[in-house]
């Protein structure tokens, strides 16, 4: 989340942006402060390699570009 630490505030029972004073619920949601969008969500795909392996692939699914 822009180079922020956001973590889950277990006081709050809220996940807690302390760059910007967000809140956040469980899913991600914006519930306080100033952000105006969720938290990003991470998408993973798997796939099987030709050699049997697999490949984890894991990426924001959403652009944080400002």
């Amino acid at each position: 989340h822009m180079q922020c630490n956001v973590h889950w505030d277990a006081s709050l029972k809220q996940f807690l942006c302390p760059c910007h004073g967000g809140l956040y619920d469980l899913q991600g949601t914006n519930i306080g402060g100033p952000p105006p969008s969720p938290l990003p969500r991470w998408q993973k795909t798997v796939q099987k390699q030709t050699d049997g392996s697999l490949m984890l692939t894991v990426y924001n699914a959403y652009d944080e570009n400002i």
